[in-house]
């Protein structure tokens, strides 16, 4: 056994380091995407402002082009400017010269005039057409300066914006230097990203080779865990085969025992029946040989694997195959309980209306027997609560209490000698499964492996098929079972399928719960497929999964159409309780909800919940405690089929 133990130990070792190096390279495949798609986003952010700023370029280029096309003109203006002034000072100064020499003629010609003939001179008249010349040139003068004084205007206009001009032309010359300086900025920029880019290139190279270094390893692990896998089961097989061996030894060995007890019982009836002859006489030799001639029962007849509890079975006086009354044992519980301390009452919330003889299913983990005095550590619950002589009336008080028809229990030790015979007696049929290696049978004193056993009422259905199974992780079987069981509702006509199943504890294993809980819906599918896919179906179990797990997503998710039932608690129908469980440990509290009821929506609809007890109802010391006899609480939820028609096979 702690072969087999060191041998699973090792390949959990394996798959928890198999999983680690693939997360490893998917960490590294998604930075070598991160880094490629920045690099990709700051090539795509330079090229645009680069041509965006090629733009810009050429644009001022255009600008500077057409600013020295204007300025070229302007001087064209100012030089045609220039000359047109030019010629005009020319052409005033030669009618001026003109002017004065035309003055001057007619000077000499006046002159020449009284000479000739000084008879005929008349001053007025001279005086008068001299007065009419000057007045003319006055005339001219003043168009002449008025003619320059435009001029002058107008060249200093053209001054004006050919200094407007030149002023606009520096200022486009200096914002062309300031886009060349960020162009240059962008283009050393530029330089490092490609830069970057090449480390990230190398680095990306760097992490491939590590990837395929990491690939080698766990290809490398991958054949060990194989490797370890074909010993296990070598070692599995050898072990099987002894304690099959040992099974079969052990039950030859009952078998003779309990044809031992049987002559034992007839020789010490023979020997009550001598003395009674000895005492009456030899009139009774044929009622002697009428009693020697019985025979004992055949070699090989089916016993019970172990004997009932006798505390529970006080009232049928030891004849466990005789039925009990539910309100008889109910009674014998609450009496031997006494009535200190107060159990803890809670109610049923009703959803909506149904058939009017709803299915009643029960789900809890009762925690295993061993478990509780040995392994959990329940720091604030006495030795004396966690005693099985108090807690096995508190179990079966809770059952009582609610008669379901379905009743699905995790961690279950103590089903032989308890719970099938007592509950068989109650008219439940009932099967269970152990643990391959449960951390029970490392307990001082323990009563065997805990599993998970399945009840029914056998007046309300009527048993088709049960499979019971373990729970496989990448195809590796783990130490976590399920059992799933197809019934008959006799009211109904109507098949349902049942499952019941403890999931891996603790943090840190998360994906291992992930991957059971993939492989319990991959069974539970193929069980469907034989009675019908539209088959009503129900998951109950201890998942040790918080609603944020991904096992959890993959349950809401799942094509089968499975719905949470206590979701139904919820003022908004989607939202599970705080809590299922409740607990005090040495390494802290725990407050969590870890056990669901699935149901398929279209088949199935939830008529009644129970609700779950408040703070103050469980206690500071929380649990288990004298009230209440598991860390975990039981989830009670009333069923209706949707619909009439019966399902077939």
């Amino acid at each position: 056994m702690q072969q087999l133990e060191q041998s699973q130990l090792q390949l959990e070792g394996c798959l928890a380091s198999n999983h680690k190096h693939k997360k490893e390279a998917s960490d590294l495949d998604r930075k070598i995407i991160e880094f490629l798609e920045a690099d990709t986003v700051a090539n795509v952010a330079l090229e645009k402002n680069l041509k965006e700023l090629r733009g810009h370029v050429d644009m001022e280029n255009q600008n500077i082009t057409s600013l020295e096309e204007e300025k070229q003109k302007l001087i064209q203006l100012l030089d045609k400017a220039k000359i047109d002034q030019e010629r005009q000072v020319t052409l005033i100064s030669s009618d001026t010269s003109g002017m004065k020499s035309r003055f001057t003629v007619l000077q000499h010609e006046e002159a020449e005039f009284l000479n000739l003939h000084p008879t005929c001179a008349h001053p007025d008249q001279l005086l008068r057409h001299i007065t009419l010349c000057e007045r003319e040139y006055m005339q001219l003068e003043q168009i002449i300066i008025q003619q320059i004084r435009k001029c002058t205007a107008e060249r200093e206009i053209i001054a004006r914006n050919i200094t407007e001009k030149l002023q606009l032309l520096e200022e486009k010359e200096r914002v062309l230097m300031e886009i060349e300086a960020e162009c240059s900025e962008l283009r050393s920029r530029h330089n490092g990203l490609l830069r970057l880019s090449s480390e990230l290139k190398s680095r990306r190279d760097g992490l491939e080779a590590s990837a395929q270094r990491l690939e080698e390893k766990t290809s490398l692990a991958l054949k060990q865990q194989k490797q370890a896998k074909g010993e296990l089961e070598i070692v599995r097989a050898t072990h099987l085969q002894r304690l099959h061996q040992q099974a079969t030894e052990l039950k030859e060995v009952e078998v003779t025992l309990y044809n031992y007890e049987v002559q034992l019982e007839q020789v010490r009836k023979e020997n009550q029946l001598i003395h009674l002859l000895c005492l009456m006489g030899g009139g009774a030799t044929r009622l002697h040989s009428a009693l020697c001639s019985s025979h004992p029962p055949p070699q090989g007849q089916p016993i019970l694997d172990t004997n009932p509890d006798p505390d529970l079975c006080k009232e049928c006086n030891g004849a466990p195959s005789r039925s009990l009354d539910p309100d008889t044992v109910l009674r014998e519980c609450e009496e031997a309980l006494g009535d200190q301390p107060s159990r803890i009452k809670r109610k049923f919330v009703y959803s909506s209306k149904g058939e009017d003889n709803p299915i009643r299913v029960l789900q809890w983990n009762i925690l295993a027997q061993a478990l509780g005095e040995g392994l959990d550590c329940f720091v604030h619950c006495s030795l004396e609560a966690l005693s099985w002589s108090r807690r096995k009336y508190l179990i079966l008080e809770e059952i009582l209490t609610y008669r379901p028809h379905i009743l699905c229990l995790q961690e279950v030790d103590h089903y032989y000698d308890t719970l099938q015979p007592v509950l068989t007696q109650l008219g439940y049929s009932s099967t269970f499964c152990p643990k391959p290696w449960s951390p029970c049978l490392d307990v001082e004193g323990n009563n065997g492996p805990d599993g998970c056993a399945l009840f029914f009422d056998e007046s309300r259905f009527k048993f088709v098929e049960c499979v019971n199974t373990r729970l496989c992780a990448m195809r590796i079987p783990t130490n976590q079972v399920a059992v799933v069981m197809v019934l008959r509702c006799r009211t109904t006509g109507r098949c349902v399928c049942v499952a019941a199943t403890h999931l891996k504890a603790r943090a840190g294993w998360e994906w291992l719960r992930s991957s059971q809980g993939a492989d319990l819906l991959r069974q539970i599918q193929n069980v469907l497929q034989k009675h019908g896919t539209n088959t009503p179906l129900l998951i109950c179990g201890d998942f040790n999964a918080v609603p944020s797990e991904e096992v959890y997503r993959h349950f809401s998710t799942c094509p089968l159409g499975l719905d949470s039932a206590y979701k139904k608690l919820s003022q908004d129908g989607l939202t599970e309780p705080l809590y299922t469980t409740w607990k005090i440990r040495p390494t802290g509290e725990c407050c969590d909800t870890l056990d669901y009821i699935w149901y398929t929506r279209n088949t199935l609809q939830v008529t009644a919940v129970l609700d779950m007890p408040t703070e103050e109802q469980i206690g500071p010391n929380r649990l288990p405690s004298f009230s209440y006899p598991s860390d975990h609480l039981s989830l009670v939820c009333d069923f209706s089929f949707c619909g009439n028609s019966a399902e077939t096979f």
